[in-house]
């Protein structure tokens, strides 16, 4: 078995950035446990645990995916938090561009994934770049004075142009990320 999820990855100018905001919220806030930049990525689907022998019939899903749908435009902008401000878990940056192309690719992978026995999300799909988490739920007065200064935040737009299916290694010191498969946004021509 192999912790895995469904992603599009950031190119490294957006995650420098990410990086940056990151630098700019840790001075004043405390309680977070901040993500590796490195590892920042857009998640479609978590898996969860899921036997090898199954990882061809996800990579053959991602494949006929990626030829239904062109590469879109993304920018990510903006900062929140999840739950609410009252229940701080995580601290995230906003997604805006072409999200209805990025929700359409998200419903075609849920219907087709829940074909092959992977049930549905049943949270609504919320577009967002996680970039630290608190290990408890808190009500930070300090960490929403300083998110309120980088509402403002925005970086670099960039194409998405794969889907790539990542193995979650869990450790002490936070997840490193494997890409297991990637397949090219590229609808196919049907003349």
């Amino acid at each position: 078995m192999i912790r895995t999820f469904i992603a599009i990855d950031l190119p490294e100018t957006v995650k420098k950035d990410l990086e940056t905001l990151q630098r700019s919220l840790m001075t004043s806030t405390k309680g977070i446990r901040w993500v590796d930049p490195k590892g920042v990525h857009l998640t479609l689907k978590f898996l969860g645990d899921v036997e090898l022998d199954r990882i061809s019939e996800i990579e053959s899903v991602i494949a006929d995916i990626s030829k239904q749908h062109k590469p879109f435009k993304l920018i990510p902008n903006g900062c929140g938090v999840f739950p609410s401000w009252k229940a701080i878990r995580v601290v995230w940056v906003g997604l805006e561009g072409d999200l209805e192309l990025l929700k359409t690719l998200y419903t075609t992978l849920e219907e087709n994934l829940e074909r092959i026995g992977f049930p549905r999300e049943e949270r609504q799909f919320t577009p967002h770049l996680t970039i630290g988490r608190t290990k408890s739920i808190s009500r930070d007065e300090k960490l929403a004075q300083t998110l309120a200064k980088f509402i403002t935040f925005r970086s670099s737009p960039f194409t998405v142009e794969e889907i790539v299916l990542f193995k979650s290694t869990l450790t002490p010191s936070g997840a490193i990320y494997q890409r297991l498969y990637a397949a090219k946004l590229s609808v196919e021509n049907s003349q």
